[in-house]
């Protein structure tokens, strides 16, 4: 079939280019509609929702679980979470094969069960770190678990200094480049809510209390919050009960150098107030994307575009089918997703529905506006060839990409591939 498809190609590609000679062209970087990783205006134009066809084993439906990219290894590593009770288990999600499997099963040496707590990758030692969080029968948490993301193993760390009081309900995590330190803010317990800020540093593993003596967020529980540079945790939404409103819709910046947090976004277009959100950083570009979350009598699944520098949100509106209305999923940032070159994506997996725990998996990623996939620089046969490889897949294929879908109507045909080779030795250009 591929035999005969590339000739079909190559006949039309002689009625396209004529005599035109391809020139050698030097390698490039990925091309604009993917977040390379100085490129900062992947989520700021064009996207699309796709939900990822797994079949096999998958985690069990549960919310407020732990999410983090393993970018050395092309998978999502998930831990612990909640349904009708708190959850141990830790699975990982090949993003080439896109299949589950268990990691670390039978294991003697694991973190207690919990759901709602504090996750970061931390690249440079190869691990998953988690803390705090809730398990059963109101037991809250401060300990620091690590997994190592080479022998698929756990091991709790001794760490260095006073400890955060235990808690659940907070927000942290680290940066997805050049990261220190695990950031914590804010959380609860059953003796009420917190309003301080921690790190936890990566190397000597030592907590320190970072809380500024000026303004802080009201104290609250159940935000959302990621690192969007190495030394910057943004926050946004939650539920502060007895200090202030419930649901809160306000979004805050603390930089670790100033020691200060600012509030940001209080004029121009905001999210509507909720709790239980899902917050990813997009790479070190200080910005984030928010999805869905919990407001008054409703579970919401709209997406929205924190730029942290400028302090302003933005709303976006994606093609494709939206995700069901959730709250208390689980998001990541993935630096490359799929064959297209340099192409990112934010990963939603899980969460609730109404009543209903959920175990979907989806990813938010910029749509395809250029036909240049990979290098080198211009369409050429190498695009073509490279979308002939995907003919007469689906949706519901386990290696669908909807990249490859040029006239968006659910399968990859001859129409796709011609149309790739209308636009050859055109470049991409930057929006």
């Amino acid at each position: 079939m591929r035999l005969t498809l590339l000739h079909v190609v190559c006949v039309t590609l002689v009625a396209v280019v004529g005599s035109i000679v391809r020139p050698s062209a030097p390698l490039r970087a990925a091309p604009p509609f993917a977040a390379a990783p100085t490129d900062c205006m992947a989520f700021a134009s064009s996207l699309r929702w796709y939900q990822i066809p797994v079949q096999g084993v998958r985690p069990a439906a549960r919310r407020d679980a732990a999410l983090a990219y393993d970018g050395a290894r092309q998978r999502l590593i998930l831990f612990g979470g909640r349904n009708s009770a708190p959850l141990d288990d830790t699975w990982a999600f090949d993003l080439v094969a896109r299949a589950w499997q268990p990691l670390a099963t039978g294991a003697v040496t694991r973190p207690p069960a919990r759901f709602s707590m504090v996750a970061a990758h931390d690249r440079d030692h190869n691990r998953l770190l988690v803390t705090t969080g809730q398990g059963s029968s109101a037991q809250f948490f401060n300990d620091v678990w690590s997994f190592d993301l080479l022998s698929n193993t756990w091991t709790q760390v001794i760490a260095q200094g006073a400890a955060p009081p235990i808690r659940y309900g907070s927000a942290g995590g680290s940066a997805n480049a050049g990261a220190a330190a695990l950031y914590l803010s804010h959380g609860f317990t059953d003796q009420g809510r917190f309003d301080d800020t921690w790190t936890f540093d990566l190397t000597t593993q030592q907590w320190t209390n970072v809380t500024p003596t000026g303004p802080l967020p009201l104290r609250r529980c159940l935000h959302a919050g990621a690192l969007t540079a190495s030394d910057t945790l943004v926050i946004f939404g939650g539920c502060a009960s007895g200090f202030g409103p419930c649901p809160l819709n306000d979004t805050w910046r603390f930089n670790v150098s100033t020691a200060n947090w600012t509030q940001l976004a209080t004029q121009g277009a905001t999210p509507a107030a909720r709790y239980f959100p899902g917050l990813a950083a997009i790479n070190t570009c200080q910005q984030a994307v928010l999805f869905g979350g919990h407001t008054t009598g409703a579970d919401l699944n709209d997406a929205w575009l924190l730029d942290a520098s400028a302090g302003a949100w933005s709303p976006l509106t994606p093609q494709g089918a939206a995700p069901a209305a959730r709250q208390s999923h689980s998001m990541a940032w993935l630096a490359q997703f799929g064959e297209i070159s340099g192409r990112s994506a934010v990963a939603v997996f899980g969460g609730a529905s109404a009543s209903d725990n959920l175990n979907d998996l989806w990813v938010l990623l910029p749509a395809v506006t250029c036909y240049d996939f990979v290098a080198p620089v211009g369409v050429g046969i190498e695009d073509v060839t490279l979308i002939a490889d995907h003919w007469g897949q689906t949706a519901s294929h386990s290696q669908w990409d909807p990249g490859f879908d040029a006239n968006g109507d659910g399968q990859v045909e001859i129409s796709d591939v011609m149309q790739v080779a209308a636009a050859w030795m055109s470049h991409c250009t930057s929006s």
